[in-house]
């Protein structure tokens, strides 16, 4: 086995796979502790194992979502193994699902086209039982009303947004958090493979649609406009409308993701060009 695969790799595709490794076709490690590997295997099959801290165990819950999801024709990769978490490590199997591209912009157009594509997961996940808690970090403003930010102006956003999402009293469901531009690859004007299954998150359905309305634009915080466009578009395709209270948690959940994305002087810029429209239509 080539050099560069990790040591526990061979052990366990034989145990789970009943197959070893013949050729590495990706290995990335995208945040500390995580392993993402493409291999091709000596029965010809070619899969990505991804391993990553779990120690909740919500990642069970996450693969089993996204292996119902693959079955019933949702754009993503099988998994082919369950999640086996092991001393505070996830690790699974799922097809090799390469290609497919970035849909760029941020204009209202393409913000239809990300909420259809939401809508139908939406859909699905409201099949499947799995309950992956805690959240991420990135969605959990019960514990941090801050966002992570320092004292100034961000972080009195992120506060008001959170005070605004803490007094909704919405039915929770299951829904993807992290509906950027980098996890829904296309090919042409068709979803092909959507990414980042451990980004499930239970929260409030119009929660999940305000933050994906507002990280779907590959360049960053989306315009008011195309998040407008977004989430009308998802109520259309689900074929349901949000009532006021939703509506303004939908505009206060992307506020506080978006106070959490912004790392730098030129996010928190963005934010706080936008900051007086969002937190006036989310009631906040």
């Amino acid at each position: 086995m080539p050099a560069t695969f990790p040591d526990w790799l061979e052990p366990w595709l034989i145990d789970h796979l009943h197959a070893r490794p013949q050729a590495l076709l990706l290995l990335a490690e995208p945040a500390p502790g995580y392993q993402r590997i493409g291999v091709r295997l000596d029965n010809g099959e070619a899969v990505v194992v991804k391993r990553r801290p779990d120690r909740s165990g919500r990642t069970r819950g996450c693969v089993e979502a996204q292996r119902y999801c693959s079955e019933h024709g949702f754009p993503c990769a099988k998994p082919l193994t369950p999640s086996r978490v092991f001393d505070g490590v996830a690790t699974h199997a799922e097809q090799w699902r390469p290609d497919g591209l970035p849909l760029s912009g941020a204009d209202p157009n393409v913000a239809e086209r990300f909420a259809q594509v939401l809508a139908g997961l939406g859909s699905l996940l409201t099949r499947v039982r799995a309950r992956p808690l805690p959240n991420p970090i990135w969605v959990d403003w019960a514990s941090d009303s801050s966002a992570g930010q320092p004292p100034g102006p961000v972080r009195q956003i992120a506060e008001r947004a959170s005070t605004r999402l803490a007094s909704a009293d919405l039915p929770l469901v299951l829904g993807h958090a992290d509906w950027t531009a980098g996890n829904i690859l296309w090919r042409g004007t068709r979803p092909w493979a959507v990414h980042n299954w451990d980004a499930l998150a239970f929260l409030p359905e119009a929660a999940l649609v305000g933050a994906a309305a507002d990280g779907y634009a590959e360049a960053g915080l989306a315009p008011v406009s195309s998040a407008q466009r977004f989430i009308d578009a998802y109520q259309s395709s689900r074929r349901r409308v949000f009532d006021a209270d939703e509506l303004r948690v939908a505009w206060a959940a992307g506020l506080w993701v978006a106070a959490h994305r912004a790392k730098d002087d030129a996010g928190r810029a963005v934010l706080a060009a936008q900051a007086d429209a969002r937190l006036e239509l989310a009631g906040a």
